[in-house]
């Protein structure tokens, strides 16, 4: 892998992630990288193999890109691919719980306890701080914020009581009157 590699393939990583943002989001045209093999990418390395680098080893052989700088430019560039457009948003979401529904619905999953190898850290699940009852009870939620913003107002609990607007504390039976929440 060479410098100027690295350069071209960061180069063609801001373009991408800027192009690919630009054409999905504001533009609202079809996705430009909608998968996670990006035919567009894939397409453009084709273009330069087949028409550019044969003509830069023409002009000068030590112009044209050996195949180890092709393979750094495009893994360099398939991140921005992922990230700028709809992908990270669309994929990203089934891939994390993807091994938890295996782990429900496979039975060889089950059989090696595949999830009890991971560290829990690395799995999708509600943070154990909070439990199933907080989550299906909106009120109790909320008591457990009121009193940890009273306990500690910069605490993580006590900011996002903070965030919270008052309207919300009514409706979810915390106490009208308190003017900090």
């Amino acid at each position: 892998m060479t410098r100027r590699a690295i350069v071209i393939g960061l180069c063609l990583s801001a373009v991408f992630a800027a192009m690919g943002f630009f054409n999905d989001m504001v533009m609202k045209q079809t996705f430009l990288f909608s998968s996670y093999m990006p035919t567009f990418l894939y397409g453009l390395v084709l273009l330069f193999v087949l028409a550019a680098n044969p003509l830069l080893h023409r002009v000068r052989r030590g112009l044209a890109l050996q195949r180890g700088e092709l393979a750094a430019i495009v893994v360099l560039a398939l991140p921005a691919c992922f990230v700028s457009g709809r992908t990270l948003v669309h994929h990203f979401p089934g891939t994390i719980i993807t091994p938890k529904h295996y782990n429900r619905t496979r039975l060889g999953w089950q059989r090696y306890d595949l999830l009890g190898r991971v560290p829990p850290i690395l799995l999708a699940g509600i943070d154990p701080r909070l439990s199933r009852e907080d989550i299906l009870d909106p009120e109790a939620l909320a008591r457990k914020l009121a009193a940890a913003a009273d306990a500690d107002p910069a605490s993580p609990a006590g900011r996002v009581a903070a965030a919270v607007p008052p309207e919300i504390w009514r409706t979810q039976g915390g106490d009208p009157d308190r003017e900090t929440l």
